[in-house]
């Protein structure tokens, strides 16, 4: 993806102490990330990336996904993942 595609994302602008929410061990701190993902107008482009990367093992460490991409958890990535096309 082009870097015009990504315009108004908002994660980038985040202070460095507020982008680390993205990728926290905690449910209470990615709340704040998904706070973060719901208005951001790249959203599905983003969960796209994600789901495309971890679809083909790059991302996933012991089978496991993880960080808040396009608003959702490693967790919640996982079983949509698993859902029927």
């Amino acid at each position: 993806m082009s870097t015009s595609e990504w315009s108004g994302a908002l994660c980038p602008e985040l202070p460095e102490s507020e982008k680390a929410w993205f990728f926290a061990e905690s449910g209470s701190t990615y709340k704040r990330a998904k706070d973060i993902c719901h208005p951001c107008p790249v959203r599905g482009k983003c969960l796209d990336l994600a789901m495309d990367l971890e679809g083909r093992g790059l991302g996933v460490h012991e089978g496991r996904r993880f960080g808040v991409w396009g608003g959702l958890s490693g967790r919640e990535r996982s079983r949509l993942a698993k859902e029927p096309a």
